[in-house]
């Protein structure tokens, strides 16, 4: 199931990334060195399994365990953080994206309730692929502007999160270290058993979605990208808010009800691959759509 695409913009993974990986180094093991003086690496295990349930929050909105998609080359216009592959939580609810809207412009999300053995088996193999111990940074030498997968896992009241770059591409198997292969290997072991998980799940309905725009050119004439109609009453220039930092020209609001509805109404079955402009009065703007997350508050993160 894991594989390898294109990268979204350089986020807050890929900044944690580098300071981590001064911290952690390349070894991301579960043991630390002996202390020994010799130069061979000594072979990744799989960290210990607790006894009975593991805890964490319960609440509908708590993120216990979330897998997704960062860094990498930044694309040439600005694109909010993509959907993770998977959310679980502390309900019992995973959550991940709906595969049968995969290829579209704004593709849904879909979630199944684990059972209490399901949720335990889980986080007990999240143990095991060493996602509870600390912090890691998997990095791959001379390897530049690649996307990694980030494992972040939320237990008790200890928080940890794992970012392995390259994770899952064919092409990145000359790079990895001989220390890190079957650390690797674990890990989409991992991620994939997880995706196993949502097989069956029940696509839920867009009652949320972030609307990130920006102000754009002149497109080309002729153009690839169709021209669509900013259906709200509300005009473009008045809605939402914009990025304090990282992207100070794009703003970013959150629409509801019959909202949500109008904008999903415009791009309903249009692909992913061509974005369209949007024209509001004499302006067009550059749009994207994205369902947000119960976790998700507001959209301002998704865009720093």
């Amino acid at each position: 199931m894991l594989a390898g695409g294109g990268g979204d913009a350089v986020r807050r993974y890929w900044l944690v990334a580098l300071v981590l990986v001064l911290v952690v180094g390349l070894a991301g093991s579960c043991s630390e060195g002996d202390g020994d003086t010799d130069t061979e690496t000594e072979s990744w295990q799989p960290c210990e399994r607790s006894v009975g349930a593991v805890p964490h929050a319960t609440g509908a909105k708590n993120v216990v365990l979330r897998i997704d998609q960062r860094g990498g080359l930044p694309p040439p216009a600005f694109m909010p953080d993509s959907l993770p592959y998977l959310t679980l939580y502390g309900d019992g609810r995973l959550m991940g994206i709906d595969e049968t809207t995969a290829d579209r412009l704004v593709p849904g999300l879909a979630e199944r309730r684990l059972t209490n053995m399901e949720v335990r088996k889980l986080l007990h193999d999240a143990e095991a692929a060493c996602l509870l111990e600390r912090d890691a940074v998997l990095d791959l030498p001379e390897t530049y502007d690649v996307p990694g997968i980030a494992f972040e896992v939320n237990i008790g009241t200890d928080s940890h999160r794992t970012f392995a770059i390259g994770l899952g591409w064919s092409v990145m198997d000359p790079n990895v270290p001989d220390d890190q292969k079957e650390q690797r290997a674990a890990l989409i072991d991992f991620m994939n058993d997880g995706l196993a998980l949502l097989e069956g799940a029940t696509p839920i309905p867009k009652v949320r979605l972030g609307v990130f725009f920006s102000k754009a050119d002149v497109p080309p004439t002729p153009s690839d990208s169709p021209q669509v109609t900013w259906p709200l009453d509300q005009s473009l220039a008045d809605f939402g808010q914009a990025s304090p930092e990282a992207y100070p020209e794009v703003h970013c609001a959150v629409a509801t009800g019959r909202d949500a509805k109008a904008l999903l109404a415009v791009v309903e079955g249009m692909p992913s691959g061509q974005l369209p402009y949007w024209r509001d009065g004499k302006s067009l703007y550059q749009l994207e759509l994205r369902p947000m997350l119960p976790d998700e508050r507001d959209c301002a993160p998704l865009v720093a």
